[in-house]
């Protein structure tokens, strides 16, 4: 577990968009092991690796 969750962010740069599963959808409870399996997780994943360059910070997963 990381306390606080923001230190495992990456760096700030052109190629990095940190992404918090509760801020895109607050009920969301995914733990450290259930995230991979987590839908709003996978569908971030998913639109990240479907276009070029960082994920989309605006991009609203369905939750």
């Amino acid at each position: 577990m990381v306390v606080p969750h923001t230190s495992g962010y990456l760096a700030a740069g052109p190629l990095t968009t940190n992404l918090t599963i509760q801020a895109k959808c607050p009920l969301a409870i995914a733990d450290h092991l259930l995230v991979p399996t987590n839908r709003t997780t996978i569908a971030l994943t998913l639109d990240a690796l479907t276009h070029r360059g960082p994920a989309r910070a605006a991009y609203q997963p369905p939750c």
